[in-house]
């Protein structure tokens, strides 16, 4: 090879080499952790890749002000406490933080890898969170990690149908004739007095049926509908007669109108199970709907507020084995009428999922559902991509009679500092910032709701009154011994939906919870 030749191939080698230097040390500013230079490192690490690019970009704007370089590692391991454990006992990259359902709290805190936070900046307050995310975190009377974001349940129901239901039954209720295009009473027909009252139409007979509507209907070629026949018909679907206006009727404004729509629309939610049956004795579901209430009968996040609010497992912060109050009157007539659920909806145990009732409403075949704060993210991203075609809005959880309260289940995902760590003030600092500082963009990053408070207005007006199905639910014992509760809770409410004997399989489960936590 020619001197020339050799010049050349050396000069390209050593611009490689300075570019892929210039690449190695400047990743930072686009997300990308490097650790050669030698600046203190401290470790994270993960199991949900819906964190990514959350946990990347709070990385990187600690390390902008605290030159702290800080390493996010997502672990989808089978044992992740495992992982963790073996992490950091070889010595090296020892994860520093990471982030676990504060139900294992106590596992991690039995082999030394859970330790109390600092907290020195005293945000772990109630001015700063729910009392259930603080309670979530404290295990033996400290606090072992900042609460980072929560899960629960509510129910949601899709908001247009039921203005549809709300308009229609209203303009039945003022006596007013529906046309085909504009709702309102029918061209050179008046009908109405100044108040908006059909003053030639007879009070409706207690079966829904009004005869003067009948003698209208002919005389004007207007089909006047009495208020049962205008919310359905005899196969469910909305009359071709009956079409949703977009304008008020005559003799309102559209304010208005609008307001006595949405009174309506608040007065026919149902507030119990008890309510959801009357309505679906009353309405039915617009043309394409098809259920009237659904909830994944198979998973205990679904079903346990039907009697979750009389039963108490470890007590308000899940670490006490002295508390195991499971059987009761009031749990064994909740799951005696959950029980009854089984022959009314039809629902199906075998094919019964989540992800089934959530496509459902999402398709515009179901109105009420049980659902949980990720379908806040799955409905936004839906209603983007023209795959949801209507207004949803977020409700309480039903109680289950008037007599019988409904209490929802929650778990918090909490950053958990490594009792194995060298960077102990460090790490906790950074599980501070990323955990609320930071915590703005953390919706819009993973969909999740964040534990803290702050803002509520992430998704539509729903979070406000999903925070506050948060904040009256009940959380998981931390106790390793109870460690099978949720699955055991899961199988008693499964039996029971396939017929098993409430009161039986409620002391069974008892009585298998208080020998698993004997001395």
């Amino acid at each position: 090879m020619s001197i020339n030749k050799r010049i050349f191939v050396c000069t390209v080698l050593l611009a490689l080499v300075a570019f892929m230097f210039y690449v190695f040390n400047n990743r930072e500013a686009d997300g990308f952790i490097s650790v050669a230079d030698g600046i203190e490192t401290i470790y994270i690490w993960y199991t949900d890749d819906a964190l990514t690019d959350y946990l990347n970009s709070a990385a990187v704007a600690y390390m902008e002000t605290n030159e702290i370089r800080v390493v996010p590692v997502l672990n989808t391991g089978l044992d992740y406490l495992e992982s963790i454990n073996d992490a950091s006992l070889s010595g090296s990259e020892i994860p520093d933080l990471f982030i676990i359902g504060t139900d294992r709290i106590e596992q991690a805190a039995m082999t030394g890898l859970a330790t109390p936070v600092t907290d020195s900046l005293g945000v772990l307050n109630y001015m700063n969170y729910p009392e259930i995310a603080i309670r979530a975190v404290t295990y033996d009377d400290r606090k072992y990690g900042y609460p980072f974001y929560y899960e629960t349940a509510f129910m949601l129901y899709n908001r247009t149908y039921l203005e549809w239901i709300a308009d229609t039954a209203l303009r039945s209720e003022l006596g007013l004739t529906v046309s085909e295009n504009t709702a309102d009473v029918a061209d050179g027909e008046d009908t109405s007095d100044d108040s908006g009252e059909d003053s030639d139409t007879s009070e409706a007979s207690d079966d829904g049926s009004d005869d003067a509507s009948d003698d209208s209907s002919e005389d004007s070629g207007e089909e006047q509908l009495s208020e049962e026949d205008m919310i359905y018909n005899d196969e469910g679907d909305i009359p071709d007669t009956v079409v949703m206006s977009e304008e008020a009727p005559e003799g309102y404004d559209q304010a208005t109108w609008d307001a006595l729509v949405d009174e309506k629309v608040a007065s026919i939610i149902p507030t119990s199970v008890e309510g959801i049956k009357n309505f679906a004795s009353n309405y039915s579901a617009p043309e394409g709907a098809e259920n009237i209430f659904l909830w994944d009968v198979n998973d205990i996040f679904y079903n346990y507020f039907f009697a979750g609010a009389y039963m108490n497992v470890c007590g308000i912060n899940g670490d006490d084995p002295g508390v195991i109050e499971i059987y009761n009157d009031d749990t064994v007539a909740c799951m005696q009428m959950y029980q009854g659920l089984n022959q009314y909806f039809s629902i199906d145990a075998a094919t019964s999922s989540y992800e089934n009732v959530l496509d459902s409403f999402i398709s515009g075949k179901t109105l009420f559902i049980i659902a949980t704060s990720d379908a806040l993210a799955k409905l936004d991203m839906a209603k983007h991509a023209g795959d949801f075609q209507w207004d949803y809005s977020v409700a309480s959880l039903p109680a289950v009679d008037s007599d019988h309260e409904a209490v929802g289940l929650s778990t918090t995902n909490a950053i958990i500092l490594n009792g194995f760590s060298t960077h102990g003030s460090e790490a906790d600092d950074f599980a501070r910032f990323v955990s609320n500082e930071y915590i703005d963009t953390f919706f819009a990053r993973t969909g999740k709701l964040p534990a803290v408070n702050g803002q509520e207005d992430y998704v539509v007006d729903a979070t406000d009154l999903v925070r506050d199905m948060y904040k009256q639910s009940v959380q998981l014992p931390k106790l390793l011994g109870l460690g099978n509760f949720w699955i055991e809770l899961e199988r008693t409410y499964t039996l029971i939906w396939e017929g098993e004997d409430p009161d039986t399989s409620v002391l069974e489960l008892q009585q298998e919870m208080e020998e698993q936590l004997a001395p």
